[in-house]
């Protein structure tokens, strides 16, 4: 099986040795992921391809740009989410949740409810091969 979807070089059903030759940077995390640093539109980014049976079947992307400005990451999210409507249309779903509403009226506080894990936001897309998800939430203030 091989897909023409996937990220970047690296579509889905490569085997490790084909995915290594298009990303020579990346290395073992454990038995199923390989990781490697990257920048995905600009920030700083964990990149880690995940493997079943010797084929590539996912690709997490952390984004590790640190901000001082909380608020800034709630951007960030929106600026990936823009994009990725830009390349799929609107997105399958598109929501926000609370675990706590302390915040949910004040939205200068709202990079506070993300940080503490009060507030989550996230967005997803599907094609015929792939799911795309992307998401913004934090936890104990990282």
């Amino acid at each position: 099986y091989r897909s023409t979807e996937g990220y970047k070089a690296a579509k889905w059903g490569m085997s490790l040795q084909e995915v290594k030759k298009k990303f020579p940077k990346v290395e073992k995390v454990n038995d199923t992921l390989w990781g490697m640093e990257g920048k995905i539109a600009g920030k700083a980014a964990a990149i880690l391809f995940n493997f079943l049976d010797n084929r590539l079947s996912g690709v997490v992307i952390w984004i590790t740009e640190p901000h001082v400005n909380q608020r800034i990451y709630i951007s960030d999210y929106n600026e990936f989410k823009g994009l990725l409507k830009k390349k799929y249309g609107d997105p399958k779903y598109d929501e926000v949740t609370w675990s706590n509403s302390l915040y949910r009226d004040k939205a200068e506080h709202w990079g506070m409810a993300i940080a503490s894990g009060h507030m989550k936001m996230r967005a997803g897309w599907q094609t015929e091969e792939t799911i795309i998800e992307t998401n913004v939430y934090g936890d104990n203030f990282k």
